[in-house]
């Protein structure tokens, strides 16, 4: 079965990715890319950036500024009310990432738009106390930095 495209997804696929760093779409620092294949054809789907251990620290001073400026003065409840946002307009937008997932995983387009999508925004929704900052052993400065070959957003 063909799965037509949105256009707002041929064109994102079509544009090389830069990393978001800051507030702003960035090339990693070591101005490296790599082609991310369409586990259906094995031909590149897209010209990704290639983040390093430079672009994890340049994200974690990023998110450090963040959190102690304008975030950390946020009470927890209106933190919750935009990190509840982000999961609304995950759902709201929910056919592109879906697109998106299907392509980058070879997934059925139905699967991705049934299970993945919701799963995504039932994961940023606040469940618990780290959407305050106030779990045991959550730390706003922990180093998170993952890249993965395959994108499986299960993992």
């Amino acid at each position: 079965m063909t799965v037509t495209l949105d256009k707002s997804v041929e064109d994102f696929v079509a544009t090389p990715r830069q990393l978001f760093i800051d507030g702003r779409w960035v090339d990693a620092a070591s101005g490296r890319t790599f082609a991310t294949p369409n586990p259906a054809t094995g031909r590149p789907l897209a010209q990704v950036a290639e983040p390093d251990a430079e672009d994890v620290e340049r994200a974690v001073r990023a998110a450090r500024r963040a959190f102690d400026g304008p975030w950390s003065r946020l009470t927890p409840s209106e933190r919750g009310r935009l990190i509840w946002k982000i999961g609304d307009l995950i759902l709201e937008h929910a056919d592109e990432p879906a697109q998106l997932e299907s392509l980058d995983n070879g997934k059925p387009l139905a699967v991705a738009r049934a299970a993945d999508i919701p799963l995504s925004a039932d994961k940023v929704w606040p469940t618990s106390p780290a959407a305050s900052g106030s779990a045991p052993g959550w730390s706003p400065t922990r180093r998170w930095g993952r890249w993965s070959p395959t994108n499986n957003s299960s993992a």
